[in-house]
């Protein structure tokens, strides 16, 4: 593999990344599209009538929630966010402490919830399709347990994604969660992405052991998974690799 002046990145989350680091050139294609959707917003503000541990699985979840209004007293409950950025929006807007796993991954949330020493009926909100599951811990305290899906992500249309990756010609190829992976997959081609890997001419990094998980099932291999899933340190963490063969 050689170095190149410029590492040119394809950057397919939802969210755009941002990097500091230098000799980096990114842009932002999202693989995926979100839009709210109605939920049973009455069923939610019944059930945060009483304290409860609140879980947000998103920044954009915790927008479509407070922006409904489903919230009346914030100081009432106990809060949960699977990553730091989604707590910073938290605390940012009802000015409460907020839970966050060390790792940032649901199965580390999971756990600290689940080692709690408050009992409480747990209401999640997050993506709709997602299978994040806290019954567990619900089930051990003997309470109630309710997901609310508040929005959805459905593909970009795959013409558009395909131009815009034929025109940037990427040496690094980043995807963010295993929708994005395989709605990336459908739009460029498996072959043609497995090709481009073989030959050293592009490589691909997940945002986490899940979506680098669908990538394997799709045939196709994660060069880079970080640690901790935060896109902004994904992208400053590829400017530190040698750049694929063009």
């Amino acid at each position: 593999m050689s170095h190149a002046k410029t590492t040119r990145i394809f950057d397919t989350g939802i969210r755009p990344a941002h990097t500091d680091a230098p000799g980096v050139e990114l842009r932002h294609a999202p693989a995926l599209l979100r839009r709210p959707l109605e939920f049973d917003a009455r069923q939610a503000r019944r059930l945060l009538r009483e304290r409860c541990h609140i879980v947000f699985y998103s920044r954009f979840a915790v927008g479509v929630v407070l922006d409904r209004d489903i919230i009346d007293e914030p100081a009432r409950h106990r809060y949960w966010a699977v990553g730091q950025k989604t707590a910073d929006v938290l605390r940012e807007r009802l000015d409460i402490e907020v839970d966050v796993p060390t790792r940032e991954h649901f199965d580390d949330l999971r756990r600290m919830l689940s080692n709690c020493d408050e009992p409480l009926p747990i209401v999640a909100f997050g993506l709709l399709g997602t299978h994040r599951d806290l019954s567990d811990p619900a089930r051990h305290w003997s309470v109630d347990f309710e997901t609310f899906a508040v929005y959805e992500s459905a593909p970009r249309r795959a013409d558009e994604l395909l131009e815009s990756f034929n025109d940037f010609r990427p040496h690094w190829l980043t995807v963010t969660s295993s929708r994005g992976a395989e709605a990336v997959a459908d739009a460029i081609g498996i072959d043609r992405l497995r090709d481009l890997q073989t030959s050293g001419a592009l490589e691909i990094a997940a945002i986490g052991p899940s979506t680098a998980k669908t990538l394997e099932e799709l045939g196709l291999s994660a060069d880079l998974v970080p640690e901790i899933p935060d896109r902004d340190a994904l992208v400053t963490e590829i400017s530190h690799h040698p750049t694929p063969n063009t």
